[in-house]
Parts: structure tokens; C-alpha cells; sequence
């Protein structure tokens, strides 16, 4: 999906119209949806600016990037990862591709990643 300039600019014009009310109720949809939390976000370490060697990332995004020919098995194996998607959440997972299906450790994320492309899709970890 490609999302222009403009496009983003409109959603964050939205955004800022918002109570904090409905901004709440916003962030939690979309962390229900995404299977994330903002909280760890904004809890990830941050790079120092004092030249010291910065912290080694502990979570990271697994990105289903193209369900491949097998989707049944892929969404299969997107139902295993997140046991609480339902057959249509799934679906439409697979659906889009470059889709972040959530945030995980680097072995979680890696283990998720086999089990994927071992379903016939391509995938990665960020």
C-alpha cells in the first residue's frame, strides 16, 4: 500500500481534532488490532547522543511482506502466531502485503518468520 504525503498530512490533521477522550479510544483499537502496545514503544531504548555504543534492540516487527501462492496455509500459520485473530483478521492479514503482524523478541520473531515462509510466504523481521 502506498500512502502519500498528503494522505498521512489528512490523517494527522484528523488526529489533531481528536479529544483525548477519543484519542484514548483510538490507541487502544490499534493496539488491539496491530496485537501491539504504545506503551513499549515508548518505553524502546533510545540511541544516546554521547558517542557510547547504543543498546541492542530487544523487540522487533515481524512484516508478512507477500502471503505467496499456499494463503490458506499462510493464514493458517498467521492464526498459530496470534491465536486471537479471527478467520477474517487473518485473511485480511494476508490480503495486504508489507503487513506488520505484530512485535516480538528477536527468537519469537525469528521462530514466527520460519513458520510463515514455511507456509509458503515471504517474510521478515525489522
Amino acid at each position: 500500500m502506498n500512502v502519500s504525503k498528503d494522505n498521512i498530512n489528512n490523517i494527522v490533521e484528523s488526529i489533531e481534532k481528536l479529544t483525548a477522550g477519543q484519542i484514548f479510544d483510538l490507541v487502544t483499537e490499534l493496539e488491539e488490532k496491530w496485537g501491539v502496545k504504545a506503551d513499549a514503544v515508548a518505553a524502546a531504548p533510545a540511541a544516546s547522543g554521547d558517542g557510547s555504543k547504543a543498546e541492542e534492540k530487544s523487540v522487533f516487527q515481524l512484516v508478512l511482506d507477500s502471503a505467496g501462492a499456499k494463503k490458506v496455509n499462510v493464514i493458517k500459520a498467521l492464526r498459530a502466531i496470534k491465536s486471537e485473530l479471527s478467520l477474517m483478521e487473518a485473511k485480511k492479514i494476508a490480503d495486504a502485503d508489507g503487513t506488520v503482524i505484530g512485535e516480538f523478541s528477536k527468537e519469537d520473531a525469528e521462530k514466527h518468520q520460519k513458520a510463515l515462509v514455511d507456509a509458503g510466504a515471504k517474510a521478515s523481521v525489522k
